[in-house]
């Protein structure tokens, strides 16, 4: 007998499964081998790995499929108790750091005493905590050690295990003395009663050197936006589908806040979450009552009829509250002695509409109650989420709406749809399922729990945060709707059966791998289809730490079902919501999409499109894989805040025809996304122009500053053009007061389907434009080329009235390619635009490649202005 012994060495940390090779070499072809697997467990990890056999003979054999084989070992804790370092919140939101903690958790296999145990800033000659006599804890247990108990309490909204000072007499104290960690840096170690250290985390400027830690250091995650370091809790990977650490390493990669990890870290944790409740996704197939809504065709009457359903309470969470209609079916229910609870984000963009503090005015005088999610700083209140971001409606508990729309006029248009309507695309689904609601009801009573939250404050009209009355006079905006698109989907889908529901919620389990939207993509492969109908999907997340551009993980799921043989298109938003919806980022993922779909030759397309004439709202996924379909719904948007910091909420229905329903949607917004153009049955059709075009102006900066106006050129056409000699100016005469003519360089060319920017003043603009017509010589930006005044043509740098100009593009000749006219301005045979609506605001030419010599029409007013792209 021949013993063949093969040691091998295999790390791994995320995912919780690997695959070990195991080659033994070249065995006689009469040999039969007898193959026992023994690991050895360095670290505490867990997961399954797929052992991989081979062999290679000396002959050719009969049967040489039998040359590998397959098994797997799961890797699992070793038997016993083993205590880590699970979270630390060292730079808390009490004032000198009261609130500071440690977690600690058992991930062994069995219970033990940890009696005289500690926590300290240091391996030795450090300040410690030490856990009192009894203190035991059973497998998976987690505790929360804190410096004060109340202050603790105020920041996470529950009490601690343990606490060092004696503030709250039914939480045990922690002997010795608290370690004090520095927000600057430090360590947390953990050490036996003997003094051996049993596990550390070193974070920021800590002494790296720390036994049980390796370079280098952990620190706060910033993220690409709205992460903020204070009140940051450090906190270990988890995985899937334990719950507990996913290993330990020693190291920053073992932690939310790695970096270097883009499918597991690169996340936070702030006091107030609720991690371990939401963590795993509801997963449940009941038999219920649904009905599914289309906005704006049908979804605003729907949701009036839902609000009717209600006979005892209505508890909602809502980012906004001001379509006039659904604010008063709301007063009614209360009026009518209905509980009626609404929480609203405290911070929306732009600020709370007098809409949203009369409607809030009104609900309370009827009985009601009105309450916002805050911050305050300067109080040290902090809101638990960037935005209360969710559309969430309970009724009577028994049933639970989940949308992707705000109950606003343009989000659930309640007008009379005889004559069309006005709205932003999306859709919602109403459910009776059991389970859904009691999972829905939990994320809404711990989201709304004022007895142990700061961040909520209720509407009164002495509200000392500013949640009072609207300006005294104020009148409410009755409408709700208009005559922008045609309702095409005229009614709801209504089914009743047995469903497969999937509910979760950001932050907590909106990325996970194995479930949620994820993991349900992560299934799609060949002869699948994957459709998205989103307001927006990033085309990055930040920066990785070498400064490459980090995935947006939702992303990188639809291109790799690409990968995998599935067909995927992407719908994204280039509507405006009333002028106040920046494009860029979407058109920039538009092209990075399908650029690569080109370069891998992937059955992979994305479009932008607004199929209602008010931009696409929609937080949709459909998912088909083989017969079944899947859909989901919710208000996850595709930004790494929507996912990691935001309150969100999204259900996932396994139903065909709830699929085919929204198919059919999509669809339709797809088609009319690029629609085809047929010359001969419609007469009005416009060619693209075979010329360069004025593509964009902002011509009213805010801040009264002319340095940063400019002038946005396009190329439609498929040819370079020569600009040697043209001009570009602000009069048709000269002698006119600001007026002015200016040359580009001399052998300048223009691409085909470029777009350019000059700008008044290089430094002023706050982007970097093509040219500049420097208006202060001294303040010249040496990168970007100098247009030169024509003659006498000086023009103060090309200043553009508020109050009406022209922006002239002359070729060679003299003769126009080009004019725009606003406000007062006057130009033989080009009919003006009337103007901005206010300073701040561009105008866009839409579309980019089409010139009837009527501004009003070809332009449009524009909130933010994109230089340098085109819609």
């Amino acid at each position: 007998t021949t013993f063949i012994s093969q040691s091998s060495s295999f790390s791994f940390t995320q995912p919780t499964t690997g695959t070990l090779v195991w080659d033994l070499g070249t065995l006689s072809a009469t040999a039969s081998a007898e193959i026992a697997l023994r690991v050895h467990v360095e670290s505490y990890a867990a997961g399954v790995l797929t052992n991989r056999i081979t062999a290679t003979t000396v002959v050719t054999e009969a049967n040489p499929a039998d040359n590998t084989a397959f098994c797997t070992t799961t890797v699992v804790y070793p038997s016993g108790a083993h205590l880590l370092i699970e979270a630390v919140l060292y730079d808390g939101y009490v004032l000198y750091d009261h609130d500071e903690a440690v977690r600690l958790v058992n991930v062994g296999s069995a219970p033990a005493d940890f009696s005289g145990w500690k926590v300290c800033d240091a391996a030795t000659g450090g300040s410690c905590a030490t856990l009192p006599t009894g203190s035991t804890l059973a497998p998976g247990q987690r505790i929360w050690l804190t410096y004060y108990g109340d202050k603790f309490f105020s920041s996470f909204g529950f009490l601690p295990d343990y606490e060092k000072e004696d503030t709250r007499p039914e939480v045990p104290d922690l002997g010795g003395y608290w370690p004090g960690f520095s927000n600057t840096g430090d360590e947390a170690v953990l050490c036996s009663p003997a003094d051996e250290v049993m596990d550390t985390v070193v974070f920021e400027g800590g002494n790296t050197s720390t036994p049980g830690w390796s370079v280098p250091a952990l620190w706060p995650y910033a993220g690409s936006g709205n992460f903020g370091s204070e009140g940051q809790i450090l906190q270990r990977i988890l995985d899937e589908g334990t719950g507990l650490p996913i290993t330990d390493t020693n190291t920053a990669a073992d932690w939310f806040q790695y970096p270097g990890d883009t499918h597991f870290g690169r996340r936070v944790l702030y006091p107030g979450w609720d991690l371990d409740a939401f963590f795993w996704p509801l997963s449940v197939t009941q038999e219920a009552s649904i009905t599914v809504a289309i906005a704006p065709d049908n979804a605003g009457e729907v949701f009036l009829s839902a609000i009717a359903l209600a006979q005892e309470r209505i508890e909602a969470e809502f980012y906004e509250l001001e379509n006039y209609d659904i604010i008063q079916a709301l007063v009614a229910k209360a009026q009518s002695g209905v509980s009626v609870t609404i929480l609203l984000e405290g911070e929306v963009a732009g600020g709370i509409a007098d809409q949203e503090l009369w409607a809030c005015q009104q609900l309370e005088a009827a009985g009601g109650a009105c309450w916002f999610m805050f911050n305050e700083s300067d109080v040290r209140i902090y809101d638990r989420y960037t935005s209360m971001h969710s559309k969430l409606m309970l009724l009577d508990r028994r049933w639970v709406l989940i949308s992707s729309q705000n109950p606003t006029a343009g989000g659930l248009p309640t007008d009379d749809k005889s004559d069309g309507t006005w709205g932003s695309r999306g859709v919602f689904l109403l459910t009776d399922a059991p389970a859904v609601v009691e999972r829905a009801l939990a994320i809404f009573q711990a989201d709304f729990d004022p007895a142990s939250h700061l961040d909520l404050t209720r509407w009164s009209p002495s509200n000392p945060y500013g949640y009072g009355p609207p300006p005294p006079g104020f009148q409410p905006i009755t409408s709700s709707g208009g005559i922008t698109s045609s309702v095409v989907f005229t009614a709801p889908l209504r089914l009743s059966g047995t469903f497969g529901f999937e509910l979760f919620s950001a932050p907590e389990a909106a990325l996970r791998q194995s479930d949620a939207l994820l993991g349900l993509l992560s299934r799609a492969g060949p002869g699948d289809r994957v459709d998205v109908e989103q307001m927006y999907e990033y085309p990055n997340w930040g920066e990785m730490p070498d400064h490459t551009p980090a995935p947006n993980l939702r992303l990188e799921a639809y291109i790799n079902a690409a990968r995998r043989g599935a067909q995927v298109r992407i719908l994204l938003n280039s509507g405006s919501f009333g002028n106040s919806f920046d494009i860029k980022d979407n058109l920039k993922t538009v092209e990075n999409v399908n650029d690569l779909a080109r370069r891998e030759g992937l059955n992979l397309r994305a479009r932008l499109g607004d199929p209602t004439l008010y931009g696409i709202h929609n937080k949709m996924v459909l998912v088909r894989l083989g017969e079944q379909g899947y859909a989901h719904i919710g208000s996850i948007n595709g930004s790494e805040t929507s996912s990691k910091i935001n309150r969100e909420v999204a259900v996932q229905i396994a139903s065909n025809a709830v699929y085919d329903y929204l198919e059919e949607m999509f669809e339709w917004d797809w088609y009319h996304a690029t629609p085809i153009y047929l010359p001969l049955v419609f007469k009005h059709y416009l060619m693209p122009a075979d010329y360069i075009l004025v593509s964009e102006v902002l011509y009213d900066p805010e801040g009264l500053d002319a340095g940063k106006e400019w002038v946005e050129l396009y190329n439609p056409t498929g040819r370079a053009i020569d600009l040697s000699g043209w001009t570009l100016g602000d009069a048709a005469v000269l002698g006119e007061y600001g007026s002015g003519r200016y040359a580009f360089p001399t052998g300048t060319v223009m691409p085909a389907r470029t777009v350019w920017t000059i700008a008044a003043q290089a430094q002023d603009v706050g982007f970097h434009p093509t040219f500049e017509f420097l208006i202060d010589p001294f303040r010249d930006d040496p990168t970007v080329p100098n247009m030169m005044p024509v003659g006498t043509w000086d023009g103060f740098g090309f200043a553009l009235g508020n109050e009406g100009d022209e922006v002239i593009l002359l070729d060679a000749t003299g003769n126009p390619v080009d004019v725009l006219v606003y406000g007062a301005g006057a130009y033989p045979g080009v009919i003006p635009h009337p103007g901005v609506s206010a300073s701040g605001h561009s105008l866009e030419r839409r579309p980019a490649d089409r010139d009837t010599d009527d501004c009003s029409a070809d332009f449009f007013d524009r909130y933010p202005p994109t230089p340098g792209v085109v819609p």
